[in-house]
């Protein structure tokens, strides 16, 4: 493939961390506000006495309003997220359709951008779509780093069952944010600090689990230091992104990096199995 087309294809792959780095600052602007005291009291019942004529679902939607630049502050991160989604990867995923005989590299990358594209049309309200969602940035970003050359070979299986590891994880936490989200700008009735574990679901401790104790299980098995690393620093930072929105952002992040380390080809491992890389 010509090395402009190898550009537009590391573009896109680029673009797939963007917007889901930024979907994570979002996320964690949002729990981060639920967790504090943007929510504190609103639980109590002695909060949701209405003005005469008014629901109390109206005098909640006040509190809530007052309180919500603590976590409206990641509404540019939205903002980035859609604009990348929407606009850039199509746009990116089109101009690399033109490659000239590089079809059966060019098609998987713009296959999963329109997934990307369809699914993020009901990924803010929908947590199965925001999985799905969370699933073609993956797809998105591994199609276009194969696309430029640079996934070489197929990865050991260890090694693989930690990068769909994390893809899962990722995905779990996608619907148990969605659904918080959902919940949070659905005019409910009661927004309380434990929203997170009595709303989001199984998608939330499945997430845990799989970050701090399957991912890193898995990854020192393989014995591939990077690996280890990128899981050990996945582990971590799954823990501080309950209390810091740039700590959500660097989960998003380290997924991916999990992800490339796993797809990136061990040193030797073309001279140990006795055969050159697959061009």
């Amino acid at each position: 493939m010509p090395r402009p087309y190898r550009v537009l294809a590391l573009l896109i792959a680029a673009q797939a961390v963007v917007q889901s780095v930024a979907a994570g600052f979002f996320a964690g602007s949002l729990y981060l506000w639920i967790v504090t005291d943007g929510a504190e009291g609103v639980g109590d019942r002695s909060a949701l006495r209405a003005l005469p004529g008014e629901g109390p679902v109206m005098a909640l939607d006040r509190m809530v309003l007052d309180s919500a630049e603590r976590w409206l502050s990641g509404g540019t991160a939205l903002t980035v997220h859609r604009i990348t989604e929407l606009w850039v990867a199509p746009i990116l995923a089109v101009a690399l359709l033109t490659a000239p005989r590089a079809w059966r590299r060019t098609a998987p990358v713009a296959g999963a951008v329109g997934l990307q594209w369809l699914t993020g049309l009901a990924a803010g309200t929908v947590p199965v779509a925001a999985a799905l969602h969370e699933l073609a940035a993956f797809a998105v970003f591994v199609t276009a780093l194969a696309a430029a050359g640079l996934v070489r070979r197929r990865p050991a299986t260890l090694a693989a069952l930690v990068g769909a590891a994390v893809v899962a994880s990722a995905m779990a936490l996608a619907a148990a944010a969605v659904g918080v989200a959902a919940y949070v700008t659905d005019s409910r009735a009661v927004v309380y600090s434990t929203i997170v574990e009595r709303v989001a679901g199984a998608g939330y401790p499945v997430h845990m689990l799989l970050a701090l104790a399957v991912i890193p299980l898995l990854a020192l098995v393989s014995r591939r230091a990077v690996v280890v690393l990128a899981a050990l620093a996945y582990g971590a930072l799954a823990v501080l992104a309950e209390y810091s929105p740039w700590a959500a952002a660097g989960l998003q992040l380290t997924g991916f990096v999990v992800l490339a380390a796993v797809l990136w080809p061990s040193p030797g491992a073309g001279r140990a199995s006795g055969s050159p890389a697959a061009p």
